[in-house]
């Protein structure tokens, strides 16, 4: 299983760059993205990365949609 969170991290790394280049950072497909690849640095054990990026993932909903989404 451990492979397959490595494989996941690497596809979203990818969607993220491609995401960074036409999308601007309070899009909430980014924000999707963000929340993803922090769930896998959770199931990794980088339990730092995956607060920044849960946190940055929230703060664009809560921009977009508010704190009552």
């Amino acid at each position: 299983v451990q492979g397959k969170y490595e494989e996941a991290k690497e596809v979203l790394d990818k969607a993220l760059l491609i995401y960074s280049r036409n999308l601007p950072d309070n899009n909430v497909e980014v924000a999707r993205a963000n929340g993803f690849l922090g769930a896998v640095y959770m199931e990794l054990g980088n339990y730092k990365e995956a607060n920044e990026l849960l946190q940055k993932n929230l703060n664009v909903y809560i921009k977009n949609y508010g704190n009552n989404h």
